[in-house]
C-alpha cells in the first residue's frame, strides 16, 4: 500500500499554521492584560480619591501638610506603594463663584475652603502600556484621572 499524497503534503501545514496564529494570539493575551491592568488601576485611583475626598468632608484645607495627616496622606494610604511624583498626583479643587470646582486649594490649614462648599478631590497616574499595536495607537503612557466631589462639613 502506498500513503496517500495529500497526506504527505499537509505535514508541513501544522507548524505553518501555528507560526501564523501564534503572533495573533500572543497579541491578543497582551491586550487583555494591558486592559486588565488598566481596569486595576482605574479601580484604585477612583479608591484613593474617594478616600481622600471623606477625609477632605471634615477638612478641606489640609493639602500638602509636612507636620500632620492630610488628604494626599491619605490618598497615599488608600494604596501601599503610592508615591507622589509627577507620574502620580492629587490635587483638590473647590468651587469658584459660579460653582466651577476649578480653583486649587494648596498650603495646610488654610481657610480658603468653609462649611457647605463643595470639594474635589483629583488623583490622576500614567499607565505604561506593553502591548505593541495599544501602544502604536495610544502611544507608550495612557494618563488616567479620577476624582470624588464632596460636600464639606465643617
Amino acid at each position: 500500500m502506498t500513503p496517500h499524497r495529500t497526506r504527505r503534503s499537509e505535514r508541513g501545514a501544522s507548524i505553518l499554521e501555528l507560526a501564523v496564529i501564534t503572533p495573533v494570539m500572543v497579541l491578543i493575551v497582551m491586550g487583555v492584560l494591558d486592559m486588565a491592568r488598566g481596569y486595576k488601576m482605574q479601580i484604585e485611583l477612583s479608591n484613593a480619591a474617594r478616600e481622600g475626598a471623606a477625609y477632605a468632608q471634615f477638612y478641606p484645607n489640609d493639602v500638602y501638610c509636612a507636620s500632620r495627616d492630610d488628604i494626599t496622606e491619605r490618598v497615599q494610604d488608600e494604596r501601599d506603594g503610592i508615591v507622589v511624583t509627577n507620574a502620580f498626583t492629587v490635587k483638590v479643587f473647590r468651587a469658584d463663584a459660579g460653582g466651577n470646582l476649578n480653583i486649587e486649594v494648596t498650603g495646610c490649614g488654610g481657610t480658603a475652603v468653609k462649611a457647605g462648599d463643595r470639594v474635589r478631590v483629583e488623583v490622576s497616574g500614567i499607565f505604561d502600556v506593553f502591548t505593541p499595536l495599544i501602544e502604536r495607537i495610544s502611544g507608550p503612557v495612557i494618563y488616567v484621572k479620577r476624582s470624588a466631589v464632596v460636600v464639606v462639613q465643617q
